[in-house]
């Protein structure tokens, strides 16, 4: 019985941990969000009719924060110091492609 618990409990975890990642490269990548705002009005039967409805997208630009933290995760805190040229020239192609394959 403690195992099962001992699984469910790391599978939310890993489910948890695949959530906040999936946040932090949309944070990275830079998201557009909408926002729909309705305007009602009432009938003489009391019924709701939509007046009118605006919808509003707002372009967020790609936060550092996020890659930062993504790179660190991918690199398990390794030097960069250490790299050389091309070392990092991979590992930016690298980190690109994964953005890439996430959206």
């Amino acid at each position: 019985m403690k195992k099962s618990k001992d699984e469910s409990k790391n599978k939310v975890l890993e489910e948890q941990e695949k959530i906040l990642i999936d946040s932090l490269i949309n944070l990275a990548k830079g998201v557009s969000t909408s926002e729909t705002v309705e305007e009602f009005i009432l009938d003489n039967n009391g019924k709701k009719i939509l007046k009118s409805q605006k919808v509003t997208t707002k372009n967020h630009a790609p936060d550092l924060s996020s890659i930062k933290i993504l790179f660190d995760m991918n690199t398990n805190s390794q030097n960069l110091s250490s790299l050389s040229d091309e070392e990092l020239e991979l590992e930016k192609e690298r980190l690109l492609k994964l953005l890439k394959d996430k959206s």
